[in-house]
């Protein structure tokens, strides 16, 4: 749907153009993520953080598919999530929702982080009793799907289109025992990739570690349990598209495992930038989870 934006905008079908708009994404993800890292992590740090996660999607960008512009938005999304978590501001959870909607807008693995991540908030809120967060966060969801899911589902079934998941099967408990052999090799595939120490697997690993220290710490922290919950809920999300994919699952991992899971990596780079952060320029009363 990106693309399909820009060459509307552009009113003439020129995919050279495409690169362009990939690339002025990254330069602003890495300026949003400033933005929003500013507040809780010093300039060294999360300019560092940033820059290098640029850096290390160079190569999967130059391909021109839609998996790193995705992670861009399901990541900013994510980290702005958490600050509303920690801090309160209803800016921050516009902001996070706005960026679901681009994510979920331009791959269906963006939809799956986007509801992973309102789903662990959610549960995070609720275990803190917190009923006007709670209604708080529920608007945002409603928004969220009236914003970035229902218009360009509507749309598909206007045009008679159906999209390459079956997700109504996949709820079905005996299409998923029938087709549970798929499940295995896909978790596998998933764990080659995460295990590749030279690209953004590497923020997933320190960001796992992280919130595992955060969360044995004296002073438990509700949203390292967010990152930790939202990167593991999304892992499962993958496995689960594999599993209910209608593809052949060789070929699925064969062509697609490489680049999908770019994701994990960008929801540990947000949980790296706040879990790690140095400074804390909130009020105490703006802090309802310190």
């Amino acid at each position: 749907m990106l693309e399909a934006i820009h060459l509307r905008g552009l009113g003439r079908v020129d995919v050279r153009q495409v690169h362009e708009v990939f690339w002025l994404l990254l330069i602003a993800f890495v300026w949003a993520g400033g933005f929003l890292a500013s507040r809780i992590s010093r300039a060294a740090v999360w300019s560092l953080l940033l820059c290098g996660a640029a850096l290390f999607v160079l190569g999967p960008l130059l391909t021109a598919y839609a998996d790193v512009p995705m992670a861009l938005f399901l990541g900013t999304g994510v980290l702005a999530l958490g600050l509303w978590l920690e801090f309160g501001a209803r800016s921050d959870l516009a902001v996070a929702v706005l960026l679901f909607g681009g994510a979920a807008g331009i791959k269906n693995e963006g939809l799956l982080g986007a509801v992973a991540a309102l789903v662990v908030a959610l549960f995070v809120v609720l275990s803190r009793r917190q009923r006007e967060r709670v209604r708080e966060l529920a608007v945002a969801a409603l928004a969220f799907a009236a914003i970035g899911v229902i218009p360009w589902r509507l749309w598909l079934s206007a045009h008679g289109l159906k999209g390459d998941l079956p997700l109504g099967k996949g709820l079905d408990p005996g299409f998923l025992v029938d087709r549970f052999d798929r499940v295995w090799p896909s978790m596998g595939a998933l764990h080659d990739q995460l295990l590749n120490h030279e690209s953004v697997a590497m923020f997933a690993a320190i960001g796992i570690a992280l919130a595992i220290a955060r969360l044995r710490g004296p002073a438990r922290s509700p949203v390292a349990a967010f990152y930790l919950a939202t990167g593991v809920l999304y892992y499962f999300a993958l496995v689960w598209a594999y599993w209910i994919s209608p593809l052949p699952l060789s070929f699925h991992l064969h062509t697609s495992v490489s680049r999908v899971w770019l994701g994990l990596g960008f929801i540990g780079l947000a949980g790296i930038l706040q879990m790690g952060g140095a400074l804390r320029t909130a009020t105490p009363s703006k802090q309802p989870f310190r």
